[in-house]
């Protein structure tokens, strides 16, 4: 097992100038993930707080992590994510409007995040045939943005739990583009902050089921 994350392994950029351990030094080394054989340290590093610190957080702060979305990969180059996001501090109603998306146990912690984000996908092509990839391209999209976050001393929290319908009326979306997740942004902060009980899973390590789980060799069971 290698030593501690420093600043230096995990943001040579850093948002405002601080590394992720700088928000929170007794997390760094918890919630590193046990990877073995190690992986790149901001891949160890990324994880999901629920808890964020009370910044003010711009969309132009977010210009490297939207720039890593942009050249993910996708099939025939055809980009189909989309995102709908907003700042508390420099549009709290557009903010509101993706808070009120959240279903109930998501809108206890999530709307203290600085930024919220809708990330969909747009399912047809110009031509109205179907984007069969459309779900994959949008998922590499925002796994690149997860780590470039990581490298900027910010953390997303991707939620499942919202409500489609009302993020597809509330926020005006086309028909063809298909609502998948919400993600809080911004930099850590106190998990005492948290309802008492989410304090536990905040500070508690990550576990992950064992490769041989899921990588299968030659065929299905394999």
């Amino acid at each position: 097992m290698s030593e501690a994350l420093t600043g230096e392994d995990l943001a040579p950029y850093g948002w405002n100038g601080h590394a992720p351990e700088d928000w929170a030094p007794d997390l760094a080394a918890i919630k590193r993930a046990a990877a073995e054989p190690e992986i790149l340290p901001l891949l160890s590093a990324r994880w999901s707080p629920r808890a964020f610190a009370d910044v003010d957080l711009s969309l132009d702060d977010l210009a490297p992590v939207f720039e890593a979305a942009r050249w993910a990969p996708s099939a025939n180059n055809q980009q189909p994510w989309v995102f709908v996001a907003a700042s508390r501090s420099e549009d709290p109603e557009g903010f509101e409007r993706l808070a009120n998306c959240l279903l109930p146990g998501n809108r206890r912690w999530a709307p203290r995040a600085p930024v919220l984000m809708l990330a969909a996908a747009r399912t047809l092509r110009p031509d109205g045939k179907p984007i069969g990839t459309a779900l994959y391209d949008l998922g590499l999209a925002v796994g690149m943005m997860s780590v470039q976050a990581t490298a900027e001393g910010l953390w997303l929290h991707q939620m499942a739990g919202f409500d489609a319908g009302v993020a597809t009326g509330t926020l005006g979306l086309p028909e063809d583009v298909q609502p998948v997740a919400m993600i809080a942004i911004g930099p850590i902060g106190d998990a005492a902050e948290l309802p008492e009980d989410l304090r536990g899973r905040e500070i508690s390590a990550r576990e992950r089921q064992p490769r041989d789980a899921f990588v299968h060799r030659g065929r299905f069971g394999g």
